[in-house]
């Protein structure tokens, strides 16, 4: 008695109404889809123009490639991380947030304004030859 009484108790997460959850199937699927995006920005890196030089069509379509990439794979990331957050609360209307055009709608507006970029430098580099009548 005289142990207990000296001993502080401690409060456990059962005491204060915290109850341990097994991993649902979406806690796995978030884990992959962070180690993707880590692996993806690790393997293509943003491509580097030189400052002293104007890009080049061939260098424009490089960086939008690997932004679209990236992108993708920070796309699927965020949906399982509000997936796996919708998962644990009911509080969270997943049906109200447009994930699926989200990333689609950045992507295109981003990219596309790169690979129209690409498409007026190769307009420029190479002018269509006029054919004589």
């Amino acid at each position: 008695m005289a142990e207990n009484s000296t001993t502080p108790n401690r409060i456990t997460f059962s005491s204060a109404g915290a109850v341990r959850r097994r991993p649902s199937p979406q806690t796995s699927g978030i884990r992959e889809s962070h180690a993707e995006l880590v692996a993806r920005l690790q393997a293509l890196p943003p491509y580097e123009f030189d400052p002293l030089l104007h890009a080049t069509p061939d260098q424009l379509q490089l960086a939008a490639d690997i932004l679209r990439c990236n992108l993708r794979a920070t796309e699927r990331y965020v949906v399982a991380f509000v997936r796996d957050t919708a998962d644990h609360t009911s509080l969270l209307p997943t049906d109200r947030l447009p994930l699926d055009g989200l990333f689609d709608d950045i992507i295109g507006d981003l990219c596309g304004a790169i690979e129209k970029a690409c498409d007026r430098a190769r307009e420029e580099s190479y002018p269509a030859r006029r054919r004589i009548a």
